[in-house]
């Protein structure tokens, strides 16, 4: 989440002489052409927020339904595989954008900031290669948290 809210913060798009914040899907049409690295790491985020295995999104997802059945809480198991399959209609919508979409005019990108772009490649790292050793990152994490305590 924190790489796709980076993302949307630094993205724009310059219509002359004003540029302007991307608010709207059909924005991000021919990014796949124009920018191929940002729009790979951006396919790497929405595949992972659809939950689409190997990536982190799946594994986050698989255990909170896990602990949900664990709990006995079936409604709720079955109301969130609901909408997290809604839910990856549309992230799968932006990235049929980013990749298929013919247009007529071709919008002009400006360049993200360093700072945003060392965030997507970290996230987009964290989030391909995570499955290779869950407990390491559990670890991490669970160092991290220890110290709010």
């Amino acid at each position: 989440m924190f790489a796709t809210f980076s993302f949307l913060i630094d993205f724009k798009t310059i219509e002359y002489p004003l540029s302007t914040q991307v608010r709207y899907i059909k924005e991000v049409t021919t990014l796949g052409k124009i920018n191929p690295f940002l729009a790979i790491s951006l396919t790497l985020i929405l595949f992972s927020m659809a939950g689409i295995p190997p990536l982190s999104g799946f594994f986050a997802k698989v255990f909170v339904i896990f602990v949900g059945v664990q709990s006995g809480v079936y409604n709720l198991v079955i109301f969130s595989i609901i909408m997290s399959s809604i839910a990856c209609f549309y992230y799968i919508r932006i990235i049929q954008t980013m990749y298929f979409v013919k247009v007529d005019k071709w919008p002009i990108y400006i360049s993200m900031s360093k700072v945003n772009a060392v965030i997507l490649s970290l996230s987009g790292f964290f989030i391909l290669f995570y499955f290779l050793d869950l407990e390491l990152f559990s670890i991490i994490i669970t160092r991290l948290t220890l110290t709010f305590t």
